[in-house]
């Protein structure tokens, strides 16, 4: 089964280079990729200046999706949804 896959990356991320993630990312179904490119981050893209971009880009995806990520036990079962943050 093929998935939809999100990739959220800085133009500027001095550890790991956009180029790279292009590379892995060439190997996907195009029509399973959203790549979202930040301008404004560098590594640390969930601290970093485009924080509430990389929260908005992830809460569209798991929308459009219409995924409610599962919790399971250690022994794996499952124990409830993650209900998603709405904000005002």
């Amino acid at each position: 089964q093929r998935l939809p896959m999100l990739a959220v990356h800085a133009r500027e991320d001095e550890i790991c280079s956009l180029n790279s993630v292009q590379t892995v990312l060439a190997r996907v179904a195009p029509s399973q990729i959203r790549l979202s490119v930040l301008e404004n981050s560098y590594h640390m893209i969930t601290a970093d200046n485009d924080r509430q971009q990389v929260a908005d880009e992830l809460a569209n995806f798991m929308a459009h999706v219409g995924a409610a990520p599962t919790i399971r036990n250690t022994d794996g079962t499952e124990s409830g949804k993650i209900s998603p943050i709405l904000r005002s």
